[in-house]
């Protein structure tokens, strides 16, 4: 998996090829990260209606800054990127199989994790060999924990180990689903606009 995924904005490349990239005008660099801002707030607000993300939007967002001048200065460097991070399944919003998500024999509720990654649809956690996810826990019950949070693995054979790691959807994947919806579209139509109106300055 690359380490980046890139967005194509319509306009960007022509603005850079048009400029000296390394004394970018104030003016264009804010006025490009207005633009950007304006992609990345509709993208972040679909991304959270349609997934229960454990983490924003921007924390992924590549040349990030909080000055809208520099954002807009990294952004015609680099173009719009965010980071591929895949994220464990563990972080999302996990709970026991209670009996409400067939089928599954009633002998494994409460054995078998289920996880809401889209808003209002739980999946049984299978992983590749059927088995179930796992989240290690201590001989006292208390979750192991890599970081702040658990981690969720599944084995791979009968034994013990070997075991590897369930991952979700990054939020780069997350991007990509919500990318051709009516609300996306309408606020990089309106970006590409203000982009390609800097062209003529």
């Amino acid at each position: 998996m690359p380490s980046k995924s890139y967005i194509e904005i319509k306009g960007l490349d022509t603005l850079k090829n048009s400029i000296n990239v390394n004394r970018i005008n104030k003016g264009i660099a804010i006025g490009v990260g207005r633009a950007i801002l304006l992609i990345h707030s509709e993208l972040k607000s679909s991304v959270e209606r349609a997934y229960r993300t454990p983490s924003s939007l921007d924390s992924v967002l590549i040349g990030k800054s909080t000055s809208t001048q520099q954002l807009g200065a990294n952004i015609i460097r680099g173009g719009l990127a965010y980071a591929n991070k895949p994220i464990n399944l563990a972080a999302y919003n996990i709970d026991f199989y209670k009996g409400n998500i067939p089928p599954l024999p009633k002998k494994r509720e409460g054995t078998v994790h289920v996880v809401e990654i889209k808003r209002g649809r739980r999946k049984i956690v299978y992983g590749k060999t059927n088995r179930g996810g796992f989240i290690p826990r201590t001989a006292s019950g208390s979750i192991v924990r890599f970081g702040k949070k658990g981690i969720m693995l599944e084995r791979l054979g009968k034994t013990r180990y070997p075991v590897r790691t369930l991952y979700g959807p990054s939020l780069s994947d997350m991007v990509d689903y919500v990318w051709d919806t009516s609300k996306v579209r309408a606020a990089v139509n309106s970006a590409t606009d203000k982009i390609l109106d800097l062209i003529e300055l």
